[in-house]
């Protein structure tokens, strides 16, 4: 896929025509009129992993189930491509978001999804951990925050202060619906900076 205007023009390759491909793309064309923009990829599609499909009767999205709106450059994006009269809001009081874990399904908790906060209440309410789990997410005020500016991956991050039950049973799957990406693969400080900042200013999540 290619457009050649002008023909005397610069030149530009730029390889994966998923979202991040596309957008480079776009960008690209609002800097330089005058590029001459090539756009490879290898599959017969573009959007990359982006795609929904109808598979026996149901509507599959095979990539992210929902646009995440912190930062918000996706949800400007969607704007000026005129999407944003497509967003469908839910109503985290209305909705059931769960976790298929250990042969059944199991609700979020509802502060997960917006409704509230997290008490030590609804967190042993949740059927997703197991009392170990729960205790362990209790010790986080207790965890010394981190002193280096380095950047970490969202499992790191978790698993250092919520435990490893937390991140595997909770975190991975939330954020794997929303990026499509292994958590050991998403940095924090592009992903949820302000959880990062909250950890430095506060040195824990429960009191930041």
């Amino acid at each position: 896929m290619s457009e050649n205007l002008p023909a005397n023009g610069p030149a530009v390759a730029i390889i994966g025509a998923g979202i991040a491909g596309l957008a480079t793309a776009r960008e690209l064309r609002k800097l330089r009129r005058d590029l001459r923009i090539t756009l490879l990829e290898r599959s017969d599609h573009v959007g990359g992993v982006i795609q929904t499909h109808r598979e026996h009767g149901f509507l599959v999205e095979s990539a992210a189930d929902c646009l995440y709106t912190f930062p918000g450059e996706g949800i400007e994006l969607c704007r000026e491509l005129g999407l944003d009269r497509q967003f469908l809001t839910p109503n985290p009081t209305d909705c059931v978001a769960a976790i298929w874990e250990r042969n059944a399904f199991h609700a979020l908790p509802p502060a997960l999804l917006g409704a509230g906060q997290m008490t030590v209440k609804t967190l042993f309410a949740s059927t997703l951990l197991s009392l170990s789990g729960k205790l362990r997410c209790c010790l986080e005020p207790l965890i010394r925050r981190r002193r280096d500016e380095q950047d970490e991956s969202c499992r790191s991050f978790f698993t250092r202060r919520l435990g490893r039950e937390f991140t595997t049973r909770i975190v991975e799957p939330v954020m794997s619906a929303i990026h499509a990406i292994p958590c050991d693969r998403l940095s924090m400080s592009s992903t949820m900076p302000h959880m990062v900042f909250q950890e430095k200013k506060y040195g824990s999540l429960v009191k930041g």
